[in-house]
């Protein structure tokens, strides 16, 4: 689901936020679900756009990595030259692959990890469903 980009409920802008780097214990915990789409959601997750925004070359990012043990994540393959279909910018609290099919091998990198790239064997194709900030 893609929605446009936009300010959160509250109508605040997302504020681009400092990325955790491994070893921060928090990137191993476990994310939690969310009972509801609120501003506090929309706000959070406004940051992570905004967050992702702020790290060129950046096409992902989860509410973890910015301190938040909630699941939520943005993607924008848009700008990647090795995307095969681009849907533009998808919001997505609590997250869930409801499909994987294929295989494929492609170079990634993460912002959690700086400096670190590795070959990642990943699905071909995903179907994923989850809510936007609307909820």
């Amino acid at each position: 689901m893609s929605i446009e980009a936009g300010p959160a409920h509250d109508g605040r802008l997302g504020a681009p936020r400092t990325v955790l780097v491994a070893p921060d214990p928090l990137l191993r915990r476990v994310a939690r679900r969310c009972p509801e789409v609120n501003s506090r959601v929309a706000a959070l997750v406004a940051d992570l756009l905004a967050t992702m925004r702020s790290h060129p070359g950046c096409v992902g990012l989860a509410a973890p990595q910015i301190g938040a043990l909630t699941r939520g994540v943005v993607v924008d393959v848009t700008a990647d030259p090795r995307a095969c279909d681009a849907h533009g910018i998808i919001l997505l609290v609590n997250p869930e692959i409801i499909l994987a099919a294929g295989s494929q091998a492609g170079r990634e990198g993460c912002l959690s990890l700086p400096g670190l790239t590795a070959s990642i064997r990943r699905a071909a194709k995903v179907v994923v469903a989850g809510l936007s900030v609307r909820g």
